[in-house]
């Protein structure tokens, strides 16, 4: 009877290490759930912020992308007006010279009008001084 005793309080102290053990392996178990999720949630929340740094620099370089293009238009528009400036001052001074060509001619017009005249005058003064001429001879 002593050696059941000591038997089942050999058991005894056996059930509680096993349940000790078993509350370990818990424990154990449970601590490795709470690093695996622990672990888990990092790398989501680094992955999440990788995402949205992501999503940051896609919307940075729309923008930029715009702001970009922007910029090149711009620089385009003031090549254009630069160009259309020279063209319109090399216009400007051909429309000049062509007033000053047409100014000109018209002088030159107005002066052979006045030569014409004058011969007409020339042409009938001497028609009519050959007129008192031809009259005077023939009187």
């Amino acid at each position: 009877m002593a050696m059941m005793v000591v038997v089942v309080m050999a058991m005894t102290v056996v059930v509680k290490v096993v349940n000790v053990v078993v509350q370990m392996v818990e424990l154990d178990v449970e601590v490795e759930v709470v690093t695996f999720l622990k672990m888990n949630a990092e790398k989501a929340k680094k992955d999440e912020i990788k995402k949205a740094e992501r999503a940051a620099e896609l919307m940075v370089d729309a923008v930029n992308g715009s702001i970009q293009e922007s910029l090149v238009n711009e620089k385009l528009s003031e090549y254009e007006i630069r160009a259309l400036t020279a063209t319109i001052t090399r216009f400007t001074k051909q429309t000049d010279q062509w007033l000053s060509v047409t100014h000109s001619m018209n002088s030159a017009i107005k002066e052979i009008r006045d030569f014409e005249n004058w011969m007409k005058i020339m042409e009938f003064d001497c028609k009519s001084i050959t007129a008192a001429i031809h009259n005077i001879h023939q009187a």
